[in-house]
């Protein structure tokens, strides 16, 4: 027997019905097509978001979305059936022919799992065995880890993956590097959902990605990320950074903060995180702490790099630590170690204070603050990455390439990790970048100003980022993006 299992747990919102899905919401327009494999039961698992459940799917609420529980819920509905296909409620791109063909291959080969490699995540099903269920679910307990995570199946599946027989469907074109995501998870995906839909909805899975591979301008959705360099002021002079003069006095107008706030907390699931680095030291900004609370009120999430050093620093992470605990959930705090001796910490940082950077770091994660340390990879401190390593401490250890802020400084990289094929860069399709005068940037990479945020709108701005984006897609270069090995990494 068959079953299809419509994912709806990580559905941010309810589904509406769209004139594009006849009418109907995105769940019944797929159950519609799901109907031509002739399955023997339909069932959906979701958070309780959605609504509109089409007459003959089971609909079973999963309050907790930690993977034992999602699983637990599969493993209680499965009963009887052989075969359970797997796919997101919330992405239109169901292709019964597909699936038909992963049904076959699956049955032939009697697998465990199958799943296809090289497509975007939301576009294509994964089929398990009935009999493998309790086996993940029981990898799933024993993990202890009660983390959401889309990909809770293979997560699971991967503790002990050497244990099931797995089939594979190969994609032409290998899309991975575009890290494109379907459904309905936040604000932005389901926007590249749609805009994806309208000019592939009669399109196979296999014209579908050979489609995305030759047009990549489609990837663009709408920023996650806002980097603020808050203030010019610097406190320590970082050895492997731009403008090493700490005589700047510049913070950025909370005005002018507000105004980027106000426009995506008001957009409902939209996905967005500030982080507070760039060159200056975030923490001797004299509004931080008000920037802080003003952002996570508003459920937007905050990241922050510091050194951790001196007094007004000092007093800023008191300040922080004092926060209600609903404000500090939203806030995960960076300190810039490079090292892991003090030696080699004074090399990189003039005016620094390795003993204090590592007092911070307890000081914060005793406080139940999310706390990493950051190492950014260096010829001067790449053996030092490896006792980390050998000591078992890389749970929370950030590990940065260097970047030579677009062949502005020399060349420190450790090995060179770019990709044989350039892709479009990630920062101009995923962020921000804006300065302490409240200027925005092409990237955090370079000084090339594209708008100025006193006059130009939120709106004004995206749209700059969205043509440079398409521009950097088509291979138009501009000659700051050619002398960069910056594009293929991304924060958020």
């Amino acid at each position: 027997m068959r079953m299809i299992l419509f994912d709806g747990m990580f559905v941010c919102g309810d589904l509406q019905p769209q004139p594009e899905y006849g009418n109907k919401t995105c769940l019944g327009y797929i159950y519609e097509l799901s109907k031509q494999n002739k399955f023997d039961r339909f069932v959906l698992v979701q958070n309780g978001s959605i609504t509109n459940v089409p007459d003959g799917i089971k609909n079973v609420i999963v309050c907790d979305n930690s993977p034992v529980s999602i699983i637990t819920a599969i493993d209680d509905n499965a009963r009887n059936c052989d075969e359970i296909v797997v796919f997101d409620a919330a992405s239109p791109f169901y292709d019964a022919a597909f699936t038909e063909s992963m049904l076959a291959r699956h049955a032939k080969y009697m697998a465990d799992w199958t799943y296809c490699l090289g497509y975007p995540v939301g576009m294509t099903p994964t089929i398990i065995a009935r009999k493998i269920i309790s086996n993940l679910k029981q990898l799933a307990i024993e993990a202890k880890d009660d983390t959401p995570r889309r990909d809770y199946l293979f997560w699971a599946l991967s503790k002990d993956i050497n244990s099931f027989d797995i089939e594979t469907f190969l994609s032409e074109h290998d899309l991975r590097t575009m890290r494109l995501s379907f459904g309905q998870t936040d604000y932005q995906t389901a926007s590249l959902t749609a805009k994806v839909f309208a000019v592939t909805k009669n399109m196979t899975t296999q014209e579908r990605a050979a489609y995305l591979s030759q047009h990549p301008e489609l990837a663009y959705c709408g920023p996650y990320m806002v980097g603020w360099d808050i203030t010019d002021r610097q406190n320590v002079a970082c050895d492997y950074l731009p403008h090493l003069d700490r005589t700047g006095s510049t913070d950025l107008d909370i005005s002018i903060y507000n105004k980027v706030l106000t426009h995506f907390a008001g957009i409902a699931d939209y996905k967005m995180t500030f982080l507070f680095a760039g060159l200056g030291e975030p923490l001797l900004h004299s509004q931080i702490i008000e920037m802080v609370r003003m952002a996570a009120e508003r459920g937007i999430d905050i990241v922050i790099e510091t050194n951790g050093a001196g007094t007004e620093t000092a007093a800023a992470i008191n300040k922080l630590i004092a926060l209600p605990n609903e404000i500090k959930s939203h806030i995960t705090m960076v300190i810039k170690l490079d090292a892991y001796n003090a030696e080699t910490y004074n090399k990189l940082h003039q005016g620094g204070d390795f003993a204090a950077a590592l007092a911070v770091y307890d000081k914060l994660t005793a406080a139940d603050i999310r706390t990493y340390k950051l190492v950014t990879r260096l010829p001067e401190n790449e053996k030092e990455i490896e006792q980390y390593i050998r000591s078992g401490e890389t749970n929370r250890l950030i590990v940065r390439k260097y970047s030579s802020y677009c062949g502005s400084l020399p060349d420190r990289r450790v090995v060179d990790l770019s990709p044989f094929e350039r892709c479009p860069c990630f920062h101009l399709r995923r962020e921000i970048a804006v300065d302490c005068s409240g200027r925005a940037r092409r990237c955090p990479y370079n000084d090339e100003i594209i708008g100025d945020l006193h006059s130009d709108s939120v709106e004004t701005i995206i749209d700059k980022m969205h043509r440079l984006f398409e521009q950097n897609a088509a291979g138009e270069l501009a000659d700051c993006c050619q002398k960069c090995d910056d594009y293929y990494v991304f924060n958020f």
